[in-house]
């Protein structure tokens, strides 16, 4: 299950997480699975873009979706100061010590 997300490592639109709706399967043995599983997709393939982001958030308001953006948005432009200004606190440390 996808549900609108809060994770700020999204580039454009509102984010996606998991939800705590899922399908119960019965216990397999790691060796049973690693046998039957599929090969491993490749990065591009897990990347979603905006629009299937937004096609999975289907169910959600417009408001919801917004409010989920902004809240992204700030989270990394937060980060991203954070980032930056990083190199001045470890000045400021050396400085104290």
């Amino acid at each position: 299950d996808m549900v609108l997300g809060d994770h700020p490592n999204c580039s454009y639109g509102p984010p996606v997480g998991l939800g705590w709706h899922y399908t119960e399967y019965e216990p397999l043995d790691v060796n049973e699975y690693e046998f039957h599983h599929s090969r491993r997709r490749p990065v591009r393939e897990l990347v979603l873009n905006y629009y299937r982001r937004m096609k999975i958030l289907a169910d959600n308001s417009e408001d919801e979706i917004k409010k989920a953006t902004k809240e992204a948005n700030r989270a990394m432009m937060q980060r991203n100061i954070t980032k930056h200004l990083l190199f001045l606190w470890r000045i400021f440390d050396a400085v104290e010590s």
